[in-house]
């Protein structure tokens, strides 16, 4: 188990994101070794929809490949792969990269843990970008969230500049329907915390995307929390997924 307490710590150097023929590539963390569960929640943070939206490719401890998947992606839409249900069999070498490729705005959340209890989850689908940049108009961050039973999410935005933005928060489910959205002024330097329970209440079906939309740069913290209330995890998001630029005039 200290294998896995050590990925926790060194999850966040395995992600990163590039632009290659139109595609964007991610990498991330898996372990499915005996014990172990990982689950990617993959969600298209897009209007866009594509047949064969999503390739997935898992390789061992070895670095070899051990099993590829293709997956659709309606607009919006979200699908949870339990990865252990990928795999013939299982044992000590079966952990390592998963190389998500696709051709959509892509959010990808990794859930890991034991047989018992959830151990971390990491958001990934960061644009690595100059945020000084004041030619950009608009900045959009993805959450991967659930508020089910079993597993409750919360969303708190700061940020971090000296004059007051605002944003919007779309909450859409895992088949893509927007369930609510909200216009949220962010003073500054001031945590905006967000209550995802008011806007669309506990039930089995509710987890998917949470794409928030804001005039400036800020922080989303998202807290995980198990049945009994236990935070699994803290993930901070200090990059969106994707900037708009404003005119040159």
């Amino acid at each position: 188990m200290n294998r896995i307490r050590g990925a926790w710590l060194c999850a966040a150097l395995l992600v990163c994101a590039g632009w290659v023929a139109q595609a964007r590539t991610y990498w991330a963390y898996y372990d499915c070794a005996p014990g172990v569960t990982t689950v990617l929640v993959l969600t298209n943070a897009s209007e866009y929809e594509r047949e064969e939206a999503v390739t997935l490719r898992l390789y061992d401890a070895e670095g070899m490949p051990v099993v590829e998947s293709v997956y659709d992606l309606a607009a919006y839409e979200s699908t949870a792969v339990f990865l252990n249900g990928l795999l013939v069999e299982t044992d000590e070498s079966t952990w390592g990269l998963a190389e998500i490729e696709s051709q959509l705005l892509l959010q990808v959340g990794v859930w890991l843990g034991t047989e018992d209890e959830w151990l971390f989850v990491e958001n990934y689908g960061e644009l690595t970008v100059g945020l000084s940049d004041v030619a950009i108009e608009t900045y959009w961050y993805g959450v991967n969230y659930a508020n089910t039973e079993n597993r409750q999410t919360t969303v708190t935005i700061l940020n971090p500049a000296e004059r007051l933005i605002y944003g919007t928060l779309y909450l859409y489910d895992a088949h893509g329907m927007l369930q609510e959205y909200e216009q949220i002024p962010l003073p500054a330097r001031q945590p905006t915390y967000i209550e995802v329970e008011s806007l669309y209440p506990i039930g089995d079906d509710v987890w998917g995307l949470i794409d928030i939309q804001t005039s400036g740069a800020v922080l989303v913290v998202c807290g995980y929390f198990d049945a009994e209330g236990y935070l699994i995890d803290v993930d901070v998001i200090d990059q969106p997924y994707y900037v708009q630029y404003g005119s040159e005039d």
